[in-house]
């Protein structure tokens, strides 16, 4: 039997089929995890998404699982959140997102039923002092620091609410410096310019506040 393949010439011999049988159940796998990204994992909006092509392999597992019940509805959302955030930090998706997501696809779903866990978990491994070189061209590990951020009840500067995706769209709340480059320039201090815009000098502030 042939692997599992999601590449475009694959996609297009998909028969009526299978598409008709396999569409509702995808669609409801993928909204569930979306959910789950933005309540659990601080993905509140589609820009902050560390990796577009990671919902395919879970939308597609948790699919395969829709009929799991009880205890076994949080074990799952519990290994999806896992392996999410060893995916992003571990940055599985920087190099052939097509055929990690194959491979994550088959080794989710085998999870979820019980199985061994999948590479990207099993031998995640992450270096801290990295981050002081991400920046924003880092998509994947800036976004998903931001994710953390937000996971972690961010608060706006003003009221002190907790920042929700309404609240990003309608006070322009973005990412920006927590010490600005006028600041550091004039605190005689020689901050490199990757070190002054890596993701650990950055945090969401709203646009009437940066000002």
């Amino acid at each position: 039997k042939a692997a599992p393949s999601c590449k475009r010439g694959d996609v297009l011999q998909l028969e009526i089929g299978q598409i008709q049988g396999g569409w509702a159940p995808v669609v409801r796998g993928v909204a569930e995890m979306l959910q789950m990204l933005r309540d659990d994992c601080g993905v509140v909006l589609p820009g902050w998404l560390p990796y577009n092509p990671i919902l395919i392999p879970a939308g597609a597992a948790l699919a395969a699982h829709e009929d799991a019940k009880g205890a076994q509805v949080g074990a799952i959302r519990n290994k999806m959140k896992r392996w999410f955030w060893c995916s992003v930090f571990g940055q599985a998706y920087e190099n052939a997102p097509n055929s990690q997501a194959v491979k994550d696809y088959a080794e989710l779903r085998a999870w979820f039923g019980g199985g061994a866990e999948p590479d990207s978990v099993r031998d995640f491994s992450f270096e801290p002092d990295v981050l002081r070189e991400t920046t924003v061209r880092q998509r994947a590990l800036y976004r998903g620091c931001i994710a953390l951020i937000l996971r972690s009840e961010a608060r706006d500067f003003y009221k002190g609410g907790r920042i929700t995706a309404s609240m990003v769209l309608e006070k322009k709340i973005d990412d920006h410096h927590v010490f600005p480059r006028a600041y550091l320039a004039e605190s005689g201090g020689d901050v490199k310019a990757t070190l002054r815009d890596c993701v650990l000098n950055r945090t969401l502030i709203d646009k009437q506040m940066n000002i």
